[in-house]
């Protein structure tokens, strides 16, 4: 899975290829030839559907933003109204209403916008796409129908390529939700042709380069970017709001006892914070829930983790055909099951807009 930022239409992707990248075949015309095809018939589809996923994929992340943070601060100010209107701040009190109304528009505006426009939905399928597309180059590659030299098989292979870029090309919502219930399970057949010596050299260095290497530095990065500290916070913000409690039912019982005015003050701004805490903290967890952050940074680490093994592997047996070709295949199967861990993990993302 990937979803990057940068260029409106990359060059140096794992899509297109460089100089030096299609240096690394050169030694095996039958593979140039099927990059040739492959980058002919997957490039552009891919770079349109990943321009449109970042595109959706940055509004979604401003709407979240402004509808919890506007949301949280609403309702903090909500608390902050009743407080007042409890020490008879009422001119106080009259200027937090009108800041409330504010921010309550604003969070129904950008929630409203979310719903109207699907920008999570639309995200989800472009970035589904994108990655399907992706996957296409390098699942296509490692079929021996891409080096065969019966051209009735080449010819066969070509047409399956441009029909699974197709059937990528008119994906809808509907399909996607449908294959993110959908589990396969790998299967392997001895290749034939067997690519010769040099050919599988040169693929095995084509594969890691351009598929093994940058997934790899993808999940590691993704990995380091969610954090663990909600789960760690959880208990101190809410046994931090119990401890407020206490401490406010202390100075109301010291305040009925002697009468003392100052006393219920301070206990009115104590429940205040009290009640504060867990709405600071639910405004947070829904902006992460919204992104799923840390279970995705669990998830990143696991798929680095294989994919180092299988770069590791691949490189040992690049002499050995048959166990080459199962590693790069067993290697797509990985990143597809990848892809739908991420999609149920975002569909089910705890907001909706």
């Amino acid at each position: 899975m990937n979803a990057r930022s940068g260029a409106t239409v990359p060059v140096n992707t794992d899509v297109r290829d460089t100089t030096d990248d299609l240096a690394l075949v050169q030694s095996a015309p039958a593979v140039l030839a099927a990059l040739e095809t492959l980058t002919s018939e997957v490039a552009v589809p891919f770079e349109h559907a990943d321009r449109l996923a970042l595109q959706q994929q940055r509004s979604y992340g401003r709407i979240t933003w402004l509808a919890t943070t506007f949301g949280t601060v609403s309702l903090l100010l909500s608390v902050l109204g009743l407080v007042l209107d409890a020490l008879d701040a009422t001119r106080l009190a009259g200027a937090i209403l009108g800041a409330q109304v504010v921010t309550l528009a604003i969070t129904a505006l950008a929630v409203l916008r979310g719903l109207l426009a699907y920008r999570h939905e639309n995200w989800l399928l472009e970035r589904w796409r994108a990655e399907q597309l992706r996957a296409l180059k390098f699942i296509h590659l490692v079929d021996p129908a891409s080096w065969s030299g019966d051209e009735r098989t080449r010819r066969a292979w070509q047409e399956r390529v441009r029909g699974d870029v197709e059937r990528a090309r008119s994906l809808r919502y509907p399909d996607i939700a449908v294959m993110a219930g959908i589990e396969n399970v790998p299967t392997f057949r001895v290749p034939d042709p067997l690519p010769d010596p040099a050919m599988l050299d040169a693929l095995v260095n084509y594969y890691v380069r351009k598929r093994l290497e940058p997934q790899r530095e993808y999940f590691l990065r993704t990995s380091q970017e969610g954090g663990h500290g909600g789960a760690r916070a959880l208990p101190l913000f809410f046994f931090g709001a119990v401890f407020l409690e206490v401490l406010q039912a202390v100075f109301a019982i010291i305040a009925g006892a002697s009468g003392t005015v100052s006393f219920a003050i301070v206990g009115t701004w104590l429940a205040a914070v009290s009640i504060a805490i867990p709405v600071l903290w639910a405004g947070i967890r829904t902006q992460q829930g919204a992104r799923e952050s840390s279970r995705n940074a669990t998830r990143s680490r696991a798929r680095h983790g294989a994919l180092t093994q299988l770069t590791d592997r691949l490189l040992v047996a690049r002499s050995d055909p048959i166990q080459a070709l199962w590693t790069m295949q067993l290697s797509e199967f990985i990143l597809q099951l990848d892809q739908r861990e991420w999609l149920r993990l975002l569909r089910e993302a705890e907001w909706y807009g």
